[in-house]
């Protein structure tokens, strides 16, 4: 995840040097782990001088690590249009605004004119547009430009730890747009500012919201793929169908029939495990997208089964089977293909009122008294087990924490 947002600082300044004609301000504090990228952001305000300070927030680590940041704009003070003498900061501590006095580097400091001068709260951060891309797959984001003459700077920002930024250009007479590719599955956000002349006020700021995601399954509801269009997975080097995109049950379709080729004497399905690219809870089902299949599976003349393990290495891509000399237990065998999509299951399950984050999902049939049918078993972030039956989309607890599978079937 990489959301820009707003950082906290405990010393703010603002310093201007009359020789360079160049604005400095200075922030220092605390921040979470894995914050980069830290900037201030010239922000509109009628009659006054507001920057906004962020920076770009990665997983949360729970730590707190120190940071000194200084950056400089060229603005020509004393000016007429605004007063001059001091700079509107907008913080996450500070929310609707702090303000502060410009120090002038040879001690002069004009006289106070407040007059206009608001301390409006921060900006929402919510987003103007939606974007959902597949992963690696290249997307575009664009912007109209404003005919106001004269022109300032354009600027698009974004977590460089995320995306990766390409081509960027004019597409026609009043827009321009930036193509980016995903480095990571997840949330991010690329933010786009047009200022006016000389960067005296900001005319537009759009917020895009990118979805990143390995297409497991249908994208998220009022969205569509911004992405090159027709998609060729491929599997140990040779593609598969172009123009298609890859169920959940097609990407297993794929491993389990790779299995099948390996050995050809015996082959049957037992589990499929699901998780994120990056290890931790999810609210959006497509972010489940590594894929281990288990097999029982019998080679040449052997009389007794082993076990195949087969993992994803990318969409619609796997590695190398490995196997392990003796039998898996605990399961029944499952009757290859369900019916069922994990998506479909993941409805099912919400609708039932489990709505907490995700951490896995597991395919299997349990070998349990009263359990007929495979099920996709879902961990929860809360701790609780909860499947959903792949022939009639009953929900089954299958209890909490380590007690596991044992719990309501006792």
């Amino acid at each position: 995840m990489g959301f820009f947002g707003p950082v906290p600082a405990e010393v703010l300044q603002a310093k201007y040097n009359k020789l360079t004609k160049r604005l400095i301000l200075v922030a220092s504090g605390n921040a979470v782990g894995a914050t980069s990228g830290i900037a201030f952001k010239r922000e509109t305000l009628m009659g006054g001088l507001k920057f906004s300070f962020g920076g770009w927030v990665g997983p949360i680590t729970g730590e707190q690590q120190p940071y000194r940041h200084e950056q400089s704009f060229a603005i020509d003070l004393p000016n007429r249009v605004f007063p001059s003498n001091t700079v509107v900061f907008v913080t996450q501590n500070y929310p609707d605004g702090k303000t502060v006095d410009i120090q002038y580097f040879d001690g002069e400091t004009p006289p106070s004119n407040t007059s206009g001068t608001s301390r409006g709260p921060a900006d929402s951060g919510k987003a103007d547009q939606q974007i959902s891309a597949l992963f690696k797959e290249p997307f575009q984001s664009a912007a109209s430009i404003p005919t106001k003459d004269p022109l300032g700077p354009i600027t698009v920002d974004f977590d460089r730890n995320f995306l990766q930024l390409t081509t960027s250009g004019i597409v026609s007479p009043n827009q321009i747009a930036w193509t980016f590719n995903s480095l990571q599955t997840g949330y991010t956000q690329v933010i786009v500012t047009i200022s006016g002349g000389g960067g005296s006020d900001i005319i537009i700021k759009k917020v895009y919201e990118v979805l990143v995601f390995l297409p497991l399954g249908p994208l998220p509801p009022g969205t569509k793929s911004t992405g090159a269009g027709s998609i060729t997975p491929t599997v140990g080097g040779s593609k598969t169908t172009a123009g298609l995109t890859l169920s959940f049950l097609g990407f297993v379709n794929i491993g389990v029939n790779l299995i099948k080729k390996a050995f050809p004497v015996e082959a049957q399905l037992l589990e499929v495990d699901v998780t994120p690219l990056i290890p931790g809870p999810v609210t959006n089902i497509n972010l489940l997208n590594q894929v281990r299949i288990i097999a029982r599976v019998r080679a040449g003349k052997a009389t007794t089964p082993i076990t195949a393990i087969l993992r994803s290495t990318g969409w619609g891509e796997f590695g190398s089977i490995e196997t392990i000399n003796q039998p898996w237990m605990e399961d029944v065998v499952i009757d290859w293909p369900v019916k069922m999509e994990l998506t479909a299951s993941c409805k099912l399950l919400q609708a039932a009122g489990y709505t907490a984050p995700v951490e896995n999902c597991t395919l299997r049939y349990p070998l349990y008294p009263r359990i007929t049918e495979p099920f996709y078993i879902y961990e929860l972030y809360n701790g609780q087990y909860v499947g959903v039956g792949v022939n009639d989309g009953k929900i089954q607890k299958f209890g909490v924490g380590n007690i596991g599978l044992n719990a309501d079937l006792a």
